[in-house]
């Protein structure tokens, strides 16, 4: 997958999370994702799972398309 998507994706979900207050280590205990794991998601180093797009979109309490929003544009 291209670094641009990654990053983006990565971007989408850190600016969600400070959206909602919430800090690495909340998220990381609310949905059971790997504390170095989420780090690595919103430093877009990692690909993302539609498991995880779909924990993090319930957790914002958002859709996942906000979570992937201009990745394709």
């Amino acid at each position: 997958m291209n670094l641009r998507y990654l990053r983006q994706v990565g971007l989408n979900i850190r600016s969600m999370r400070e959206r909602c207050g919430l800090r690495q280590i909340d998220v990381q205990e609310k949905t059971g994702l790997n504390h170095r794991h989420y780090q690595n998601i919103e430093a877009g180093k990692v690909n993302v799972t539609v498991e995880t797009l779909c924990k993090l979109a319930k957790l914002f309490r958002v859709k996942i398309e906000e979570l992937v929003k201009d990745v394709c544009s």
